[in-house]
């Protein structure tokens, strides 16, 4: 029989935890010191954020992110009022829903790379699964994550992609059109509009390139001027 209230001693960085019967909301999760917990990752196939308004489900292990030693308590989610949620969506909320993104997909699960987010909205990921798994995560200033920020200068960013029999699909805005280039085993594609490449088995060396358009332009006089 499970336990009604998980009270952990957790210290920095990753570690992964399990949850009371029933399992436990996300907004009821209480670490003191307050503010400790950096963020909370479910695995359904592929690592997906947990956040504001989603359940930790029972029988499931989870990836907590803290950023500093504290004790972490989850009480026994209530479940009278219906059936919670299995996991909350990958992403964090509906801020992201315009935003310009990759999805890779392999047998039977998909992940989300967002392009162009703030610098200070970078998530780090959980450790890389098993090979084989489906994952995908860029390194951007040191930090394994699925966000990629813009910049006011190009940029490329390296891309570690595992799996096998994986499908690239891309929605791209029209204001990011031509700013965003994803070069695979030394091909370039252009990002731009929607699309779809099928990659097979994880290639081997992927760079995705931000390339940010001029913000301003010169006309200088041709010399001799008659």
């Amino acid at each position: 029989e499970g336990v009604a209230q998980c009270d952990q001693a957790l210290g920095a960085s990753w570690s992964m935890i399990g949850v009371p019967a029933r399992g436990a909301a996300f907004d009821n999760i209480v670490a003191n010191p307050a503010g400790s917990v950096t963020s909370v990752f479910g695995f359904s196939g592929s690592y997906q954020q947990i956040t504001s308004g989603g359940t930790l489900a029972e029988g499931s292990g989870f990836w907590i992110n803290m950023s500093q030693a504290a004790q972490v308590t989850m009480d026994s989610i209530d479940t009278s009022g219906g059936t919670p949620k299995r996991i909350a969506s990958g992403l964090p909320g509906d801020a992201y829903m315009g935003t310009s993104r990759l999805v890779v997909s392999g047998a039977g699960a998909e992940q989300t790379v967002l392009l162009g987010v703030a610098s200070d909205e970078l998530v780090a990921l959980p450790p890389t699964p098993p090979a084989g798994v489906l994952d995908v995560r860029a390194q951007v200033a040191g930090i394994a994550t699925d966000r990629i920020p813009v910049t006011r200068e190009q940029a490329d960013y390296p891309v570690r992609v595992q799996g096998t029999d994986l499908q690239l699909r891309w929605d791209v805005n029209a204001t990011d059109a031509s700013r965003w280039e994803l070069v695979i085993d030394g091909q370039p594609q252009n990002l731009t509009g929607t699309g779809r490449l099928n990659l097979g088995d994880a290639p081997k060396d992927v760079v995705l390139r931000y390339m940010p358009l001029p913000n301003q332009f010169a006309l200088n006089a041709n010399y001799p001027n008659p």
